[in-house]
Protein backbone atom coordinates (compact mmCIF):
# COMPACT_ATOMS: atom_id res chain seq x y z
CA UNK A 1 0.00 0.00 0.00
CA UNK A 2 1.35 3.41 -1.00
CA UNK A 3 1.59 5.87 1.85
CA UNK A 4 0.29 9.25 0.65
CA UNK A 5 -0.44 11.02 3.94
CA UNK A 6 1.71 14.11 4.23
CA UNK A 7 0.96 16.25 7.27
CA UNK A 8 2.26 19.43 5.66
CA UNK A 9 -0.05 19.00 2.68
CA UNK A 10 -2.90 18.26 5.09
CA UNK A 11 -2.04 21.54 6.78
CA UNK A 12 -2.07 23.36 3.45
CA UNK A 13 -5.46 21.80 2.72
CA UNK A 14 -6.55 22.99 6.15
CA UNK A 15 -5.66 26.57 5.24
CA UNK A 16 -7.66 26.25 2.00
CA UNK A 17 -10.65 24.98 3.98
CA UNK A 18 -10.36 27.86 6.45
CA UNK A 19 -10.31 30.35 3.55
CA UNK A 20 -13.56 28.89 2.19
CA UNK A 21 -15.30 28.90 5.57
CA UNK A 22 -14.17 32.45 6.43
CA UNK A 23 -15.63 33.64 3.13
CA UNK A 24 -18.99 32.01 3.89
CA UNK A 25 -18.98 33.34 7.45
CA UNK A 26 -18.55 36.75 5.83
CA UNK A 27 -21.53 36.09 3.57
CA UNK A 28 -23.56 35.31 6.72
CA UNK A 29 -22.40 38.70 8.11
CA UNK A 30 -21.17 37.12 11.33
CA UNK A 31 -17.71 38.71 11.04
CA UNK A 32 -18.56 41.50 8.63
CA UNK A 33 -18.19 41.27 4.86
CA UNK A 34 -14.45 41.90 4.59
CA UNK A 35 -13.79 38.25 3.64
CA UNK A 36 -16.63 37.80 1.16
CA UNK A 37 -15.41 36.52 -2.20
CA UNK A 38 -12.22 34.71 -1.18
CA UNK A 39 -13.83 31.26 -0.93
CA UNK A 40 -13.10 30.34 -4.53
CA UNK A 41 -9.41 30.96 -3.91
CA UNK A 42 -9.49 28.21 -1.30
CA UNK A 43 -11.18 25.87 -3.78
CA UNK A 44 -8.43 26.66 -6.30
CA UNK A 45 -5.90 25.39 -3.75
CA UNK A 46 -8.00 22.24 -3.28
CA UNK A 47 -7.88 21.54 -7.02
CA UNK A 48 -4.12 22.02 -7.30
CA UNK A 49 -3.46 19.82 -4.27
CA UNK A 50 -5.79 17.14 -5.58
CA UNK A 51 -3.95 16.86 -8.90
CA UNK A 52 -0.56 16.84 -7.16
CA UNK A 53 -1.60 13.94 -4.92
CA UNK A 54 -3.22 12.03 -7.79
CA UNK A 55 0.10 12.19 -9.65
CA UNK A 56 2.00 11.09 -6.57
CA UNK A 57 -0.23 8.05 -5.98
CA UNK A 58 -0.28 6.97 -9.62
CA UNK A 59 3.47 7.44 -10.10
CA UNK A 60 4.27 5.31 -7.05
CA UNK A 61 1.63 2.61 -7.53
CA UNK A 62 1.56 1.92 -11.28
CA UNK A 63 4.90 0.05 -11.46
CA UNK A 64 3.62 -2.40 -8.82
CA UNK A 65 -0.09 -2.73 -9.69
CA UNK A 66 -1.32 -3.52 -13.19
CA UNK A 67 -4.96 -3.00 -12.14
CA UNK A 68 -4.29 0.36 -10.51
CA UNK A 69 -6.77 2.39 -12.55
CA UNK A 70 -9.70 0.16 -11.60
CA UNK A 71 -8.87 0.49 -7.90
CA UNK A 72 -8.27 4.21 -8.47
CA UNK A 73 -11.78 4.77 -9.85
CA UNK A 74 -13.29 2.69 -7.06
CA UNK A 75 -11.44 4.64 -4.38
CA UNK A 76 -12.37 8.02 -5.91
CA UNK A 77 -16.05 7.09 -6.11
CA UNK A 78 -16.27 5.93 -2.50
CA UNK A 79 -14.18 8.87 -1.34
CA UNK A 80 -16.50 11.45 -2.89
CA UNK A 81 -20.00 10.14 -3.36
CA UNK A 82 -21.20 8.70 0.00
CA UNK A 83 -21.02 12.00 1.89
CA UNK A 84 -22.04 13.89 -1.25
CA UNK A 85 -25.23 11.79 -1.38
CA UNK A 86 -25.89 12.68 2.26
CA UNK A 87 -25.49 16.41 1.67
CA UNK A 88 -27.62 16.42 -1.48
CA UNK A 89 -30.29 14.54 0.49
CA UNK A 90 -30.15 17.16 3.25
CA UNK A 91 -30.76 19.87 0.68
CA UNK A 92 -33.65 17.86 -0.78
CA UNK A 93 -35.30 17.21 2.58
CA UNK A 94 -34.70 20.77 3.75
CA UNK A 95 -36.20 22.14 0.56
CA UNK A 96 -39.26 19.89 0.74
CA UNK A 97 -40.21 20.22 4.39
CA UNK A 98 -39.03 23.68 5.33
CA UNK A 99 -38.69 25.60 2.08
CA UNK A 100 -35.21 26.70 3.13
CA UNK A 101 -33.70 25.61 -0.18
CA UNK A 102 -34.95 25.71 -3.75
CA UNK A 103 -33.81 22.16 -4.32
CA UNK A 104 -36.21 19.59 -5.76
CA UNK A 105 -35.88 16.09 -7.17
CA UNK A 106 -34.69 17.40 -10.54
CA UNK A 107 -31.96 19.41 -8.78
CA UNK A 108 -31.01 16.36 -6.72
CA UNK A 109 -30.57 14.21 -9.83
CA UNK A 110 -28.65 16.89 -11.74
CA UNK A 111 -26.24 17.23 -8.81
CA UNK A 112 -25.82 13.47 -8.35
CA UNK A 113 -25.07 13.03 -12.06
CA UNK A 114 -22.61 15.97 -11.95
CA UNK A 115 -24.65 18.13 -14.33
CA UNK A 116 -25.04 20.92 -11.83
CA UNK A 117 -23.65 21.96 -8.44
CA UNK A 118 -26.04 23.62 -6.02
CA UNK A 119 -24.48 26.51 -4.12
CA UNK A 120 -21.11 25.41 -2.68
CA UNK A 121 -21.51 21.92 -4.20
CA UNK A 122 -20.31 23.28 -7.57
CA UNK A 123 -16.76 22.12 -6.80
CA UNK A 124 -17.71 18.43 -6.51
CA UNK A 125 -18.76 17.90 -10.17
CA UNK A 126 -15.61 19.72 -11.29
CA UNK A 127 -13.39 17.61 -9.05
CA UNK A 128 -14.94 14.30 -10.08
CA UNK A 129 -14.80 15.16 -13.78
CA UNK A 130 -11.07 15.66 -13.36
CA UNK A 131 -10.83 12.25 -11.69
CA UNK A 132 -12.40 10.73 -14.81
CA UNK A 133 -9.99 12.35 -17.29
CA UNK A 134 -6.90 12.14 -15.08
CA UNK A 135 -5.89 8.57 -16.09
CA UNK A 136 -5.72 9.61 -19.76
CA UNK A 137 -3.76 12.78 -19.00
CA UNK A 138 -1.36 10.88 -16.76
CA UNK A 139 -0.72 8.02 -19.19
CA UNK A 140 -0.01 10.45 -22.04
CA UNK A 141 2.28 12.71 -20.00
CA UNK A 142 4.12 9.95 -18.15
CA UNK A 143 4.59 8.03 -21.39
CA UNK A 144 7.14 10.70 -22.34
CA UNK A 145 10.59 11.39 -20.97
CA UNK A 146 10.82 14.03 -18.26
CA UNK A 147 11.67 16.89 -20.62
CA UNK A 148 8.83 16.00 -22.97
CA UNK A 149 6.44 15.66 -20.04
CA UNK A 150 7.21 19.16 -18.78
CA UNK A 151 6.70 20.61 -22.26
CA UNK A 152 3.45 18.71 -22.78
CA UNK A 153 2.04 19.75 -19.41
CA UNK A 154 3.19 23.33 -20.02
CA UNK A 155 1.33 23.47 -23.33
CA UNK A 156 -1.71 21.82 -21.71
CA UNK A 157 -1.68 24.44 -18.95
CA UNK A 158 -1.41 27.29 -21.48
CA UNK A 159 -4.18 25.83 -23.65
CA UNK A 160 -6.50 25.20 -20.70
CA UNK A 161 -5.81 28.68 -19.35
CA UNK A 162 -6.69 30.30 -22.69
CA UNK A 163 -9.83 28.15 -22.98
CA UNK A 164 -10.93 29.14 -19.48
CA UNK A 165 -10.05 32.80 -19.98
CA UNK A 166 -11.73 33.38 -23.33
CA UNK A 167 -14.46 30.75 -23.22
CA UNK A 168 -17.92 31.06 -21.71
CA UNK A 169 -18.41 28.09 -19.39
CA UNK A 170 -20.89 27.23 -16.71
CA UNK A 171 -19.66 26.91 -13.15
CA UNK A 172 -19.32 23.11 -13.17
CA UNK A 173 -17.43 22.83 -16.46
CA UNK A 174 -14.03 21.19 -16.10
CA UNK A 175 -12.69 23.34 -18.95
CA UNK A 176 -13.17 26.41 -16.76
CA UNK A 177 -10.86 25.02 -14.06
CA UNK A 178 -8.65 22.47 -15.81
CA UNK A 179 -5.62 24.79 -15.66
CA UNK A 180 -5.72 24.55 -11.85
CA UNK A 181 -5.42 20.77 -11.93
CA UNK A 182 -2.69 20.92 -14.57
CA UNK A 183 -0.77 23.32 -12.31
CA UNK A 184 -0.80 20.60 -9.67
CA UNK A 185 0.48 18.03 -12.17
CA UNK A 186 3.29 20.40 -13.16
CA UNK A 187 4.14 20.97 -9.49
CA UNK A 188 4.54 17.22 -8.96
CA UNK A 189 6.75 16.89 -12.05
CA UNK A 190 8.97 19.82 -11.05
CA UNK A 191 9.27 18.57 -7.46
CA UNK A 192 11.60 15.87 -8.76
CA UNK A 193 13.84 18.37 -10.57
CA UNK A 194 16.82 19.24 -8.38
CA UNK A 195 17.77 22.28 -10.47
CA UNK A 196 14.26 23.73 -10.20
CA UNK A 197 14.14 23.11 -6.47
CA UNK A 198 17.53 24.79 -6.06
CA UNK A 199 16.27 27.91 -7.87
CA UNK A 200 13.16 27.98 -5.67
CA UNK A 201 15.22 27.54 -2.52
CA UNK A 202 17.53 30.43 -3.39
CA UNK A 203 14.59 32.73 -4.23
CA UNK A 204 12.04 31.57 -1.67
CA UNK A 205 11.85 34.93 0.15
CA UNK A 206 10.83 36.67 -3.06
CA UNK A 207 8.25 33.98 -3.85
CA UNK A 208 6.78 34.19 -0.34
CA UNK A 209 6.46 37.97 -0.73
CA UNK A 210 4.78 37.68 -4.13
CA UNK A 211 2.30 35.01 -2.96
CA UNK A 212 1.49 36.93 0.24
CA UNK A 213 0.85 40.18 -1.64
CA UNK A 214 -1.23 38.32 -4.20
CA UNK A 215 -3.58 36.82 -1.63
CA UNK A 216 -3.77 40.05 0.36
CA UNK A 217 -4.45 42.40 -2.54
CA UNK A 218 -6.87 39.97 -4.22
CA UNK A 219 -9.24 40.17 -1.27
CA UNK A 220 -12.10 42.18 -2.84
CA UNK A 221 -12.46 44.36 0.27
CA UNK A 222 -8.74 45.20 0.31
CA UNK A 223 -8.65 45.77 -3.44
CA UNK A 224 -11.61 48.14 -3.17
CA UNK A 225 -9.74 50.25 -0.60
CA UNK A 226 -6.43 50.30 -2.48
CA UNK A 227 -7.67 50.78 -6.04
CA UNK A 228 -11.36 51.00 -6.97
CA UNK A 229 -14.62 49.41 -5.74
CA UNK A 230 -15.20 45.84 -6.95
CA UNK A 231 -17.84 43.17 -6.37
CA UNK A 232 -17.31 40.14 -4.12
CA UNK A 233 -16.69 37.83 -7.11
CA UNK A 234 -13.88 40.01 -8.42
CA UNK A 235 -11.01 37.84 -9.78
CA UNK A 236 -13.16 34.69 -9.79
CA UNK A 237 -12.45 34.41 -13.50
CA UNK A 238 -8.70 34.72 -12.86
CA UNK A 239 -8.21 31.69 -10.64
CA UNK A 240 -5.24 30.58 -12.75
CA UNK A 241 -3.22 33.09 -10.72
CA UNK A 242 -4.06 31.22 -7.52
CA UNK A 243 -3.35 27.93 -9.21
CA UNK A 244 0.18 29.08 -10.00
CA UNK A 245 0.58 30.47 -6.46
CA UNK A 246 -0.64 27.22 -4.90
CA UNK A 247 1.70 25.17 -7.10
CA UNK A 248 4.64 27.35 -6.04
CA UNK A 249 3.72 26.93 -2.37
CA UNK A 250 3.59 23.14 -2.76
CA UNK A 251 7.10 23.23 -4.21
CA UNK A 252 8.25 25.47 -1.36
CA UNK A 253 6.86 22.97 1.15
CA UNK A 254 9.15 20.40 -0.45
CA UNK A 255 12.27 22.56 -0.03
CA UNK A 256 11.61 24.71 3.06
CA UNK A 257 11.64 22.81 6.34
CA UNK A 258 10.34 25.80 8.30
CA UNK A 259 7.24 26.06 6.12
CA UNK A 260 6.73 22.32 6.34
CA UNK A 261 6.89 22.45 10.15
CA UNK A 262 4.46 25.38 10.27
CA UNK A 263 1.94 23.50 8.14
CA UNK A 264 2.28 20.40 10.30
CA UNK A 265 0.54 22.30 13.09
CA UNK A 266 -1.89 19.86 14.73
CA UNK A 267 -4.94 22.08 14.29
CA UNK A 268 -4.25 22.71 10.59
CA UNK A 269 -3.63 19.00 10.01
CA UNK A 270 -6.87 18.13 11.83
CA UNK A 271 -8.84 20.59 9.70
CA UNK A 272 -7.12 19.44 6.51
CA UNK A 273 -7.79 15.76 7.12
CA UNK A 274 -11.48 16.53 7.69
CA UNK A 275 -11.71 19.23 5.05
CA UNK A 276 -14.15 17.30 2.85
CA UNK A 277 -16.69 16.99 5.66
CA UNK A 278 -16.07 20.58 6.70
CA UNK A 279 -16.49 21.86 3.16
CA UNK A 280 -19.74 20.01 2.51
CA UNK A 281 -21.43 20.50 5.88
CA UNK A 282 -20.36 23.90 7.18
CA UNK A 283 -23.13 25.88 5.35
CA UNK A 284 -25.82 23.93 7.26
CA UNK A 285 -24.18 24.71 10.59
CA UNK A 286 -23.64 28.31 9.54
CA UNK A 287 -27.31 28.73 8.64
CA UNK A 288 -28.46 27.26 11.97
CA UNK A 289 -26.11 29.50 13.94
CA UNK A 290 -27.21 32.58 12.04
CA UNK A 291 -30.88 31.77 12.71
CA UNK A 292 -30.13 31.40 16.43
CA UNK A 293 -29.04 35.08 16.51
CA UNK A 294 -26.32 34.62 19.13
CA UNK A 295 -24.52 37.85 18.39
CA UNK A 296 -20.75 37.88 18.85
CA UNK A 297 -20.96 34.34 20.30
CA UNK A 298 -22.09 33.00 16.90
CA UNK A 299 -18.56 32.54 15.56
CA UNK A 300 -17.43 30.47 18.56
CA UNK A 301 -20.53 28.28 18.37
CA UNK A 302 -20.07 27.83 14.63
CA UNK A 303 -16.44 26.72 15.01
CA UNK A 304 -17.16 24.26 17.81
CA UNK A 305 -20.24 22.74 16.19
CA UNK A 306 -18.82 22.43 12.68
CA UNK A 307 -15.65 20.75 14.00
CA UNK A 308 -17.75 18.32 16.04
CA UNK A 309 -20.07 17.52 13.12
CA UNK A 310 -17.16 17.02 10.72
CA UNK A 311 -15.48 14.68 13.20
CA UNK A 312 -18.60 12.50 13.31
CA UNK A 313 -19.05 12.34 9.52
CA UNK A 314 -15.32 11.80 8.99
CA UNK A 315 -15.25 8.78 11.29
CA UNK A 316 -18.71 7.39 10.55
CA UNK A 317 -18.99 8.06 6.81
CA UNK A 318 -15.66 8.94 5.22
CA UNK A 319 -13.33 6.45 6.90
CA UNK A 320 -15.64 3.39 6.60
CA UNK A 321 -16.14 3.98 2.88
CA UNK A 322 -12.43 4.63 2.31
CA UNK A 323 -11.69 1.30 3.99
CA UNK A 324 -14.35 -0.39 1.90
CA UNK A 325 -12.77 1.00 -1.28
CA UNK A 326 -9.43 -0.55 -0.31
CA UNK A 327 -10.91 -3.97 0.47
Amino acid sequence: MIKVRDKSLDGFRGIACIIVMISHVGHAEIIGRWAVGIGKYGVAIFFVLSAYLMCYMADKALPERSNYWLSYLKSRFFRIFPLYFVVCSLFLVGGYFSGLFEFGVADYLSNIFLIDGYRHLWAIPVEFKFYLVFPLLFMIAWGMDEKGRIKALGWLWLSSFLISFFGIWDNVSLLKYLNLFVAGMIAYTLSGHLSVMDVLTSNKKKIYLIVTLLFFVSNPAVFSVLFFPVKFDFLHDYLFVFGVAAALLILLIRCDKRLKVMLENNLLVFIGSRSYSLYLLHPFVLYAVKQAKLGWFSLIVFILVVLAVSEVTYKKVEIPFMRFAKS
